[in-house]
């Protein structure tokens, strides 16, 4: 049975996607880790556009380069990007509410009812990112995250599930990860038929990479 939902999947994105000529979005190749966070919180439960006027407006504010060379391997110096410090600083600096009103111009929450603003959970995101002394790309690894920092993330209001933190060490260069959102989810079950839970959707993701 399993097979024959994994052959379903690898049959439907064959037809679908065009696997000779993809590449990734510019999204991957942000200049600063600061840009992955944004990215990481806000993307969760909305249209991609608004992430990415969120991303433009802050670049725009501190006139920031959003973008590298398309290459993982250049990644910008120590130096030349914004390292968490400096982010953590600047929100603190203005207050959640002035940031968010002011810089992002984005007042989306982490959820509908008991949510907390964006911004703030991307300073939590950030400050925890930091007491891990992880401030800048040069301290993320493929390896295994720690334990006790995925453990705080997930305490942060709506990054309950993680999918937030994959999806950060994604965008931070990370290939062996899948970010299991809802389009993902609904894509997979339309193809499969089936109703599945998120392991089992990044198991025959991973099942269909292989082959």
């Amino acid at each position: 049975m399993k097979e024959k939902i994994l052959g379903k999947l690898v049959d439907g994105i064959k037809r679908d996607i065009d696997l000779t000529n993809i590449s990734l979005g510019e999204e991957y190749f942000y200049n600063s880790l600061s840009l992955c966070v944004i990215d990481a919180v806000f993307s969760i439960g909305v249209n991609y556009q608004s992430v990415q006027n969120t991303v433009r407006r802050y670049c725009d504010y501190y006139s920031l380069t959003p973008f590298r060379l398309h290459s993982k391997e250049d990644y910008p110096n120590h130096d030349h990007q914004e390292t968490l410090d400096i982010f953590i600083k600047k929100i603190e600096d203005f207050g959640i509410e002035k940031f968010t009103n002011e810089v992002f111009q984005n007042r989306q929450r982490t959820s509908s009812q008991s949510g907390i603003l964006k911004t703030e959970a991307v300073l939590k995101f950030a400050k925890i990112l930091n007491e891990y002394s992880i401030n800048s790309f040069v301290d993320i690894t493929n390896d295994k995250i720690d334990p006790n920092l995925e453990k705080e993330i997930k305490h942060i209001p709506g990054q309950k599930s993680g999918i937030s933190l994959r999806y950060f060490l994604m965008l931070a260069g990370n290939d062996n990860l899948i970010k299991p959102d809802r389009m993902i989810i609904r894509y997979v079950e339309g193809i499969t038929s089936e109703k599945l839970s998120e392991r089992e959707i990044i198991l025959l993701i991973e099942g269909a990479v292989d082959i």
